[in-house]
């Protein structure tokens, strides 16, 4: 997964953390799964950020779901 400055999906972040990211920014995400197997398609079903590395932790922010 990479995380991009702008739309133009050119040029990616390379240090994290980033941030901080204002409410209400747009966020350019390009998510991929190398793999020979041809049949594999990925889907992104949710994507949501943690103040912690706990994916249940309380304090959420959802960016996508039911992709």
């Amino acid at each position: 997964m990479n995380l991009f400055k702008t739309g133009d999906f050119r040029e990616h972040y390379t240090e994290y953390p980033v941030g901080p990211v204002d409410v209400g920014t747009d966020i350019f995400l390009q998510v991929a799964v190398k793999s020979n197997d041809t049949g594999v398609i990925v889907f992104v079903d949710e994507c949501k950020a943690t103040a912690t590395p706990n994916y249940d932790d309380e304090m959420q922010f959802v960016f996508l779901e039911d992709g």
